[in-house]
């Protein structure tokens, strides 16, 4: 949602996406260890969750930090598309 709300048409979405993307997964440390970034990064806590849950069996409250963190991250991106697609001209 933040980046379609940047971009100025779907070609330019999708390829913001797939640059994003791309680098998210280079950066989440499945195949290289990146230190303090390994704890920021979105798609490393949900690989870290879902292991935690699938694999080691622990119950939602062991992992209650790693959903918190989800949820604040999703919280802000999705306040920050709101504010950037409420300040975007429209074509009337």
């Amino acid at each position: 949602i933040l980046l379609s709300s940047i971009a100025s048409t779907r070609l330019q979405a999708n390829q913001m996406f797939l640059f994003v993307m791309f680098g998210t997964l280079i950066l989440s440390g499945f195949f290289i260890d990146v230190g303090i970034l390994d704890e920021i990064l979105p798609l490393n806590q949900g690989l870290k969750l879902l292991i935690d849950t699938a694999f080691k069996g622990l119950n939602l409250l062991q992992v209650f930090d790693r959903i918190m963190r989800l949820s604040v991250f999703s919280i802000v991106s999705i306040l920050a598309a709101t504010l950037i697609f409420s300040k975007k001209p429209t074509l009337a």
